[in-house]
């Protein structure tokens, strides 16, 4: 099924991918809360966005309440949570099949899975020679711990999110202290 959705002139189209890790109460997750109350406050200033939102297929009866409105477009794929992998997943073949480059534009991504970011930009930029920007947002990132040498399992994940930064035109951090350790990070 490949996704079309005549807009009102001048929309700016935003893609963004539903950042989730609560299988189990995914309404009470707090990354569909958090992208639930950002859409509506930006809504509510700006009525010229539109919002396409991934989510996981097996959500979708589930979130479509929570997202009804006329400028949002959820768009089921087979997504996996974070603890899953799905900080990583990303089926550009899927997303092909799904979003119909020809007839449906996209102006900038919001990336709450910085891990995802290149690969997005990627496929949109030089596989299908767009412009899309991204601002991005870090919600944690997982630190070695000192009283640890051999924990190094953080280091790819936390690569992949300094790359997301770098290629991001604006990225948002959820505390001082995680802009801080970040910063410190990238020296």
């Amino acid at each position: 099924m490949l996704l079309y959705v005549p807009l009102t002139a001048m929309a700016i189209r935003i893609l963004s991918v539903l950042n989730y890790s609560n299988r189990r109460n995914p309404l009470a997750d707090s990354g569909v809360q958090l992208q639930c109350e950002l859409i509506t406050a930006i809504l509510r200033k700006r009525t010229d966005f539109f919002f396409y939102l991934m989510i996981p297929r097996e959500l979708a009866p589930l979130l479509h309440p929570r997202f009804r409105g006329k400028n949002v477009q959820l768009v089921p794929v087979g997504a996996l949570s974070r603890q899953q992998g799905g900080g990583y997943h990303l089926d550009v073949r899927e997303l092909s099949s799904v979003f119909d480059l020809h007839k449906l534009d996209v102006d900038a991504l919001f990336v709450h899975q910085p891990e995802l970011t290149a690969g997005l930009l990627n496929h949109f930029n030089k596989t299908h020679f767009f412009d899309v920007h991204s601002v991005g947002y870090v919600h944690w990132m997982d630190w070695q711990r000192s009283d640890n040498v051999k924990n190094r399992w953080n280091y790819p994940s936390n690569l992949s999110i300094m790359t997301s930064i770098l290629l991001s035109n604006a990225t948002g951090c959820n505390s001082k202290y995680g802009k801080g350790r970040i910063m410190e990070e990238a020296k």
